[in-house]
């Protein structure tokens, strides 16, 4: 072989070599980029979405709440109670609630004193929800001798305005 061909295949190696180096580089850095994300907290959270059980699952709290905290809170509940399913829709705004036993095809009013203790549990979950890490699935805790489990936890989902409807 002449000298020509030699720095020619030199060349075309060392091309090939700079270009797989780049790509491993500029798939390094996508990989550093994710690492780095902040998992979502709910410290400050204007909207959840989450389920609660407890200790025997004969209880299940399917979640929503948007604007929390505000005057204009609205929390949906579909919670299943020993496999009967009730489903309430309370609004702090105006102070109404209203409740649904047939998957929320049909609503009749309710009384907002007495379900304002599903407010009470909702925030409790809350609270305990703000010393989640943010990237586990699920977040456990014991309180008056019940292990409860939050799972499917989303943080700032948007929720639509027929998720909190009652007619």
């Amino acid at each position: 072989m002449n000298k020509k061909t030699i720095y020619l295949i030199v060349a075309v190696l060392v091309i090939i070599l700079v270009a797989a180096a780049a790509a491993v580089l500029l798939m390094g850095n996508n990989d550093d980029s994710d690492s780095n994300t902040t998992p979502p907290s709910v410290v400050n959270a204007t909207s959840l979405k989450f389920t609660a059980t407890d200790n025997t699952n004969d209880l299940i709290y399917n979640v929503a709440v948007r604007n929390i905290n505000e005057a204009n809170e609205e929390i949906r509940i579909d919670m299943t109670v020993e496999g009967d399913v009730f489903n309430y829709v309370i609004k702090l705004d105006g102070e109404t609630s209203y409740m649904s036993m047939d998957d929320g095809a049909t609503w009749m009013k309710s009384d907002f004193k007495v379900d304002s203790m599903y407010i009470e549990i909702v925030h409790g979950f809350i609270d305990h929800l703000e010393a989640w890490n943010g990237t586990d699935a699920t977040y456990s805790y014991t309180e008056g001798g019940i292990n409860f489990v939050i799972s499917n936890i989303s943080v700032n989902p948007t929720l639509s305005d027929s998720l909190f409807a009652t007619s």
